[in-house]
């Protein structure tokens, strides 16, 4: 069995095609928007904000704030394999999380396309890409 080192998790995960789509992103958060590893959950199980919930988010980046005791959650992604489209289905999925964990910022990829969304009121609208600033932090 191929495996890759998940940096988050710190142990081999299975290589599989949404995997590896995962890993990419996860290095592209770490490496070029520079997100400190101690804001990155991977596989993060939605019973711990909706009990009784079997979902899981791809990644979700934490802000953590002095000013606040409540966490601040920055952006969640959703890994899709490639030959995954990114279409309507996926939209609904994120919405879905959305609802239980209302993030800033949004992405959907593929490891091929990637769609990147803001939240503007109560609403998410496109965007061409993400802030440099997810790798600040207030605490």
């Amino acid at each position: 069995m191929e495996t890759l080192f998940d940096p988050i998790r710190k142990k081999e995960v299975k290589r599989t095609p949404e995997e590896v789509v995962r890993q990419d992103t996860l290095n592209w958060l770490l490496n070029e928007l520079l997100v400190p590893v101690h804001a990155i959950d991977i596989e993060v199980s939605l019973s711990r904000f909706k009990p009784g919930s079997s979902d899981r988010l791809d990644i979700l980046v934490t802000r953590f704030n002095t000013q606040s005791a409540q966490p601040q959650y920055q952006l969640l992604v959703e890994c899709k394999r490639p030959e995954v489209a990114l279409d309507q289905d996926a939209i609904l999925q994120v919405q879905k999380y959305l609802a239980v964990v209302p993030a800033e910022y949004v992405m959907i990829t593929n490891g091929v396309s990637v769609v990147y969304l803001k939240r503007s009121e109560n609403r998410y609208v496109q965007v061409k890409a993400l802030p440099q600033s997810l790798n600040s932090e207030d605490s």
